[in-house]
């Protein structure tokens, strides 16, 4: 994408993905602000307008001009204007000034060397990272969990999930467990506005699911998938069991017990 504006220039909400080359965005404008787009797998994610990768220098492109005044020297006051104008606009598109703040690039730490600033300024900090989260995040056999990927935070810790409305949408992101499924093993879900979703569905059992989201980037979360609770089955088998009254005195007992021991050994110690 190419986004010229000789005095501004805003690109917001744009899905732009290449085959590993060339490069995502041009900013031909005095001041360039690019915010809340995906650019992913390019050489260049963004690049300031210089002529010189582009065509003519702006001196050969106000050549004929300068010929001009010099070969009709009557003229000078009319043209001498528009060729100062146009000198003055040229070079201003040369330094490109560019925000480009807010941006997801298909990984949570950009390469810096994949934006070129030319001879103006490129600022592409704070940019956006991809995060995934697992609602609950504990579930039985048999139920769901809702895994949520979103990039509305920047690598700075500030949130724009407010600004939901402006993210871009398109392709991709593709879910992944290694138990229980999100439509088998893996899913493909578009972005809608910085954001998709799948299932987690339980149903191989108790285990720790490990669920992973990747646009380029993979970042997981943890779903603790517990057993089948059978409290409700259970029957408590401790009881207390109280001593029956026989209604003789627990002393007397006692002694007719001693006795009879004392009486046995006596006669032992007789034979």
């Amino acid at each position: 994408m190419v986004a010229a504006g000789f005095n501004t220039s805003k690109v917001t909400g744009n899905n732009l993905e290449g085959d590993g080359s060339g490069i995502g965005l041009v900013i031909c404008s005095f001041n360039g602000t690019v915010n809340y787009n995906r650019i992913a797998n390019y050489d260049y994610y963004i690049q300031n307008f210089l002529f010189s990768n582009f065509g003519p220098s702006i001196d050969e492109m106000l050549k004929p001009l300068d010929e001009a005044i010099k070969n009709h020297p009557e003229l000078e006051p009319i043209l001498k204007p528009i060729r100062d104008d146009l000198d003055k606009m040229f070079h201003h598109l040369e330094n490109s000034n560019t925000t480009a703040t807010y941006n997801w690039y298909g990984t949570n730490a950009p390469d810096p060397s994949k934006f070129s600033r030319g001879n103006g300024t490129l600022n592409y900090y704070p940019w956006l990272v991809l995060n995934v989260n697992a609602n609950p995040s504990t579930i039985n056999p048999g139920e769901g969990s809702t895994i949520t990927a979103d990039v509305f935070h920047d690598v700075a810790g500030g949130d724009h999930s407010k600004d939901a409305s402006l993210f871009f949408s398109g392709s991709r992101v593709i879910f992944t467990t290694n138990l229980g499924n999100v439509g088998s093993k893996s899913v493909t879900v578009p972005w809608t506005n910085g954001l998709a979703r799948a299932i987690l569905r339980a149903d191989e059992g108790a285990g720790i699911a490990t669920v992973t989201a990747a646009d380029y980037q993979v970042v997981q979360t943890l779903i603790n998938i517990q057993g089948a609770s059978n409290s409700a089955n259970v029957i408590s088998t401790t009881r207390t069991v109280g001593m029956k009254n026989t209604g003789q005195p627990l002393a007397g007992i006692v002694m007719s017990i001693l006795m009879v021991l004392g009486g046995m050994i006596s006669v032992r110690k007789n034979q």
